[in-house]
């Protein structure tokens, strides 16, 4: 069974799982985001620096979609089935998912992660300006 109220679950988790060891700036210094605000945007900033040519022909949505369909290393997502799945019961997005809610939920969740980071990124470009 869908839910609806998952949303603030959802970003929480999005945060915590970024992290940007390893990543640095052009100078060589570590990137240090200091807010969630900074995290979103740098995550996006790194995938359209890392597959640019995918979202010039693709567009915002799924560019990202692309990047994170290729397991990048600065923000842990689920890989298989059963963990995708998992973190959607984690959420909760989804309770006791029946086969063809679960089939669901793994076809399109690279999209769904795409669209609800784009969503956090707008929010933070907003509060931005």
């Amino acid at each position: 069974m869908f839910k609806k109220d998952y949303k603030k679950a959802l970003r929480a988790e999005i945060i915590a799982r970024i992290d940007f060891d390893g990543y640095e700036t052009d100078d060589g210094r570590p990137y240090t985001p200091q807010t969630d605000d900074d995290k979103i945007l740098l995550l996006v900033n790194i995938a359209r620096d890392e597959v640019g040519h995918e979202f010039a022909r693709h567009g915002m949505q799924g560019g990202l979609q692309y990047w994170l369909s290729g397991l990048p290393t600065c923000i842990s997502l689920p890989v298989y089935n059963g963990e995708v799945v998992e973190f959607a019961e984690k959420i909760g997005s989804v309770v006791n998912p029946t086969d063809k809610e679960a089939e669901k939920i793994t076809s399109g969740f690279y999209a769904f992660m795409a669209n609800n980071i784009l969503q956090m990124h707008n929010a933070a470009l907003r509060r931005l300006a």
